[in-house]
């Protein structure tokens, strides 16, 4: 095979790689979504079940990782790259022929809009998750009777200095 067909052969071969990195991103984001609204309906089994399916799309994308950085470093290598793992889309671009660029292009953008949308979601899955955990210390801290909000005050209207105080020694 010459080089243009090597070349071909290695750029479709690490096109189908990132069709794989870009499908299991998009998997998800999709499950981030689920996390989110099991995370606002505060539905534990659900948001048991979705960081269990989470660590196996991480372990796959982590598995798909390392054959884009063998699919880049031969690709790389072939229009003699002096990083061949460290190559961009875009150096790579104007060794290829006119179909391949264009798929290269497309699935570039699509990687990028699925990031944005994960990067979203992390941000707000965070966020849902510190209001889950409060949400439960004030659940925990009533059933002890406690108001989680509430200042203790002594009978002469000093804050005491112990804890274990009930709701009813309290001065709202």
């Amino acid at each position: 095979m010459d080089r243009n067909g090597e070349l071909r052969r290695a750029a479709g071969a690490l096109i189908d790689t990132l069709g794989d990195h870009l499908h299991t991103h998009r998997e998800l984001a999709s499950l981030l979504e689920k996390k989110k609204e099991a995370l606002v309906a505060m539905d534990l089994p659900a948001i048991e079940s979705t960081v269990d399916f989470e660590r196996g799309l991480i372990d796959r994308i982590g598995e798909i990782e390392g054959r884009r950085i063998e699919r880049t470093a031969e690709a790389g290598k072939l229009i003699g790259h002096p990083r061949p793992t460290a190559m961009r889309m875009r150096e790579l671009i104007p060794y290829v022929e006119d179909d391949q660029a264009e798929e290269l292009l497309e699935i570039r953008d699509s990687i990028r809009a699925v990031a944005d949308r994960l990067e979203r979601l992390n941000a707000l899955a965070r966020t849902l998750a510190s209001h889950s955990i409060d949400h439960i210390r004030v659940f925990i801290a009533m059933a002890r009777g406690q108001d989680p909000f509430a200042k203790d005050y002594t009978a002469k209207g000093a804050a005491p200095s112990g804890n274990g105080r009930s709701l009813y020694d309290r001065r709202v």
